[in-house]
């Protein structure tokens, strides 16, 4: 057996066992990601989070899923002990603020689906370098 593989698929033991980490061991995150060769996890989940948000932005205001996502939470909205109180808005909202955009200024971009497919997808930077690559050629 080379290896040991976790009770189910995509458990975090598979992470530990090829790289010779054993269970008992105290290792950070930063370390095993080192050693796994494995990107930070938001890398990966904030460009899908504000793709999502692009579709959610060009969908009709009168929209269910439009209407859930973006209603403001009520002053007496309790969560269960313990739990931040965050909601999906405040996520893209913390989201954009890396990219220097505020909720309404990503809403008007998003309107335009292929530049917010790449600011989602490479970051703000590389989509205005594209649009401006784009105004020289025409």
């Amino acid at each position: 057996m080379s290896h040991f593989i976790g009770r189910f698929p995509g458990e975090s033991w598979e992470i530990f066992f090829p790289s010779r980490i054993k269970w008992h061991q105290f290792v950070r995150n930063e370390e095993v990601r080192t050693i796994t060769k494995q990107p930070n996890l938001t890398v990966i989940i904030q460009p899908q989070r504000l793709s999502i948000s692009g579709h959610i932005a060009r969908m009709n205001d009168d929209t269910d899923a439009k209407m859930i996502l973006t209603a403001p939470s009520s002053q007496n909205w309790k969560r269960p002990p313990g739990r931040p109180r965050i909601t999906w808005l405040n996520t893209i909202q913390r989201d954009l603020t890396a990219y220097n955009l505020t909720l309404n200024e990503a809403v008007d971009l998003a309107q335009n689906c292929p530049l917010w497919r790449l600011m989602s997808r490479y970051g703000p930077l590389y989509a205005l370098l594209v649009v401006h690559a784009r105004k020289e050629e025409d």
